[in-house]
């Protein structure tokens, strides 16, 4: 790749891991798990890397706290896509 790419490649997979992540916790409550985003890794990378043993090239995007919710989610009403949708022309 050129250099343009390999600069924009740390952001390219930062925004991919987000969505991943992000797949992750709408699987989990289809599964009726609750789930929770814990972003505060990245501030402390060393720190992570060392609890969990994992190498000097890798850095934690976040990690997921997974439980059973005490109760059951209220019911909401449908939303319409339509009203989050943006267009541009």
């Amino acid at each position: 790749p050129d250099d343009r790419r390999n600069a924009a490649e740390r952001d390219l997979f930062m925004v991919a891991g987000g969505a991943c992540v992000e797949n992750l916790l709408i699987r989990l409550a289809a599964e009726g798990l609750g789930s929770a985003w814990i972003s505060s890794t990245i501030f402390a990378p060393q720190i992570v890397r060392e609890h969990f043993d994992l190498g000097e090239r890798v850095t934690a995007l976040g990690a997921v706290a997974v439980g059973v919710p005490a109760q059951p989610a209220k019911e909401r009403p449908p939303r319409r896509a339509e009203d989050y949708i943006i267009s541009v022309d």
